[in-house]
């Protein structure tokens, strides 16, 4: 996005897109008490090179014995309905927990298809820290060694009481707490350009979607922006194909299953036109009737007002069953944005009209919005580009100013752009500060959600950039009043897309290939990074704002606050090496948590060596550092090939540092959480294979441990 006057080199450019969705702090119901936590559970005037549109750059190119520990990780539908209005509730206190030693579990129904079943751990008889050997398998995963370096400190020493580190086999870790402030985006498994369906995507899967939805929960996540963008089937010429004939199929599932999770919604709409209503086969061409007046009397009038009504919650047009309306809309995405693939002609990547003409197909989808609904919020301009800019790259259609100057801000209530970064520079360079600086200037006094924030590194890349540009994004935007939410880029991507491999949290198959073995995902180590994010930060909610720490040019602190809890995060600011910095907790012992959820010493203030990774330090002293999944599927041999052939019922074990049984869901799953890092083996009797090795670590990625029993 961002980007500048007549810069760039395309060549350098890294892939991007940023996102952030915020608006009212309005309730969100709060996890159901019987799925519990899964592991995982005028700077405007500069345009930066590192910001740039993920849609042009694509284009462009050791454990002693303890008491039983049962879970019980069933998640049934919620009861609760909530009101017409939509938003996050506060979290359960940081203590809470979910299960204790010794407690007894009973196996849950299996029902839901989309929960895993409940599992029973155990210490294995005389545990130690190396686990007896075990039969390996071809599957086995390994942990990836490379690790930022882990910070040290020099500090006066802490309480006597405090210095006891939770024994290695705590019980689980509590649910992860709602994070209100950051969201997600779907990928490209979100949709697709063809009215057939696609084996494995998420718009068509009923398990696939509902099981994403799951592992959104167990992140913490319960805000969701879909995949808008390009012509797929959540796309005006998908859902009208004919002048007044709806085929709400796509947007129905969507919304169903997110209610399912507690998944608030904030719905990219338009994107494709019709061709009965532009006259042409290329979907960007703008609507003809589009100046028509009266408003109502134009096609896309009526297609907003109609996709509101079916989704406000508030008359007879709405859906059957919705409980969890959408209140937020955003129309369009990055309308501005050319085909940088297609150089030297740049033509109109998403919307093909001038910003005359997009400011007017939002001040008509603006009164389409609030007829239907008034109390619903129109988000925009969604833009490829930051809040501010000036410059008129190849890649824009026009600019920031352009859009204010046209009038775009009276017909938004939030204003929304994207932004993604290069590897590493935006953060030592002060890029991100030209446009945090950027923003008041130019948005109209309104306040602002980021719909897409992401990371632009590919395959090839190391994790931990993105995984530290996640967290550093998240709270640097944060820090700002202006910014009420925020959305990263993206949920889910098909591990057959070679450029998406490090950009999502999971990745999965698609097309021929998926059916029998989803929806059983890969997980990056972001998934990890994000779960312990939200069990130190989301807690604080999106209105409250932490405080930036004066700690030197060379790193960066934020101090977050509220009653009985404390959290700072500091990093440095450079990509590599380490830094000292002068930390004060105001008296207060806190104890150090590592991007990836390993637990330091306890500090108490004084001298703090740093890396690029951030670091928490928090005045919850008995943070548990067991927060390993292991998951799976077992399917039937004589059904595959089709998505049905989930195991139901199939007894899984695990021995390693706990020794564990779960008994598969009805799609087959199944779960294992709470785990000690260590080395595990998983076992089916009777499958092939008959066990697999599985190594647990706090980097590593894990998912896709999969059996195939004959019945």
């Amino acid at each position: 996005m961002l980007l500048g006057l007549g810069w760039f080199v395309l060549a350098v450019l890294a892939l991007a897109g940023l996102g952030i969705y915020a608006a009212l702090d309005v309730p969100l119901p709060l996890l159901p008490s019987t799925e519990v936590a899964l592991a995982y559970l005028p700077a405007p005037t500069v345009a930066l090179p590192q910001f740039v549109s993920h849609s042009s750059a694509t284009a462009a190119m050791t454990a002693t014995t303890t008491p039983t520990l049962a879970l019980v990780v069933k998640s049934p539908t919620p009861t609760t309905t909530p009101g017409p209005t939509d938003g996050p509730t506060p979290t359960p206190p940081p203590n809470a927990t979910a299960a204790t030693a010794g407690a007894a579990t009973t196996n849950p129904t299996l029902a839901d298809s989309t929960s895993p079943p409940a599992a029973t751990f155990t210490a294995p008889p005389g545990a130690s820290g190396t686990p007896a050997q075990r039969p390996t398998a071809s599957t086995a995963t390994t942990a990836n060694t490379a690790a930022p370096p882990a910070p040290t400190h020099t500090a006066a020493p802490p309480p006597a009481t405090n210095t006891s580190i939770p024994p290695t086999l705590a019980p689980p870790p509590p649910p992860v707490p709602i994070a209100d402030f950051w969201g997600i985006n779907g990928g490209p498994l979100d949709g697709n350009d063809t009215t057939v369906p696609l084996d494995g995507n998420l718009s068509y899967n009923p398990a696939l979607r509902a099981k994403s939805f799951y592992w959104m929960n167990q992140a913490g996540l319960r805000w969701f922006r879909n995949y808008g963008s390009d012509g797929i089937n959540f796309s005006w010429r998908f859902v009208e194909p004919a002048p007044g004939v709806y085929d709400w199929s796509a947007w129905d599932g969507l919304v169903r299953a997110a209610q399912q999770k507690d998944v608030s919604l904030v719905a990219s709409i338009g994107n494709s036109v019709p061709q009965w209503a532009n006259g042409s086969t290329d979907w960007r061409v703008k609507p003809t009737d589009l100046y028509t007046n009266p408003m109502p009397n134009s096609a896309w009038y009526q297609y907003v007002q109609h996709v509101v009504q079916r989704y406000d919650g508030l008359g007879p047009n709405s859906m059957p069953g919705l409980t969890r309306p959408i209140k937020f809309w955003e129309l369009w995405n990055e309308p501005d944005l050319r085909d940088a693939g297609n150089a030297p002609s740049f033509p109109p990547h998403q919307f093909n009209g001038n910003v005359a003409d997009y400011v007017r197909l939002t001040q008509v989808g603006y009164g389409a919005v609030k007829a239907a609904d008034p109390g619903a919020q129109v988000v925009g301009p969604s833009t490829s580009q930051m809040a501010g800019n000036t410059g008129r790259a190849p890649w824009f259609l026009w600019n920031w100013s352009d859009w204010i100057n046209a009038g775009g801000l009276n017909f938004v209530d939030i204003v929304s752009f994207h932004v993604f970064y290069d590897r590493n520079g935006w953060d030592v360079n002060g890029a991100v500060d030209n446009l945090l600086n950027g923003l008041d200037a130019n948005r109209g006094g309104k306040p602002v959600w980021l719909t897409e924030v992401g990371w632009a590194g590919g395959a090839t890349s190391d994790y931990q950039d993105e995984d530290n540009n996640f967290v550093r994004s998240v709270v640097l935007f944060w820090q700002r009043p202006a910014i009420q939410r925020y959305f990263w880029y993206d949920l889910q991507e098909s591990e057959t897309y070679a450029g998406s491999n490090n950009k999502s949290f999971l990745q999965t198959l698609n097309g021929g290939a998926a059916k029998g073995t989803e929806p059983d995902p890969l997980f990056h180590p972001i998934f990890r990074v994000a779960q312990v994010m939200a069990r130190m930060l989301a807690g604080f909610g999106s209105g409250t704002h932490p405080t930036a720490v004066d700690v030197g040019g060379a790193a960066r602190a934020y101090h977050f606050s509220r009653a009985g809890l404390d959290v700072w995060v500091a990093w440095q600011r450079a990509p590599s090496g380490t830094t000292t910095i002068n930390l004060d907790t105001g008296g207060r012992t806190v104890r150090e948590v590592g991007l990836y959820g390993d637990s330091g010493s306890l500090f108490s203030g004084g001298a703090l060596t740093i890396g690029p990774a951030p670091v928490y330090l928090t005045t919850q002293l008995d943070w548990n550092p067991n927060l390993g999944t292991i998951t799976g599927r077992v399917s039937h041999s004589s059904q595959a090939g089709q998505w049905s052939d989930g195991a139901s019922g199939a007894t899984v074990t695990l021995a390693g540092p706990l020794n564990a049984s779960a008994t598969t869901d009805a799609d087959g799953n199944y779960v294992f959480t709470g785990l000690p890092d260590g080395a595990y083996v998983v076992a089916v009797a009777g499958a092939s294979p008959a066990s697999q090795s599985v190594t647990v670590a706090s980097q590593a990625p894990w998912g896709r441990t999969s059996f195939t029993v004959t019945p």
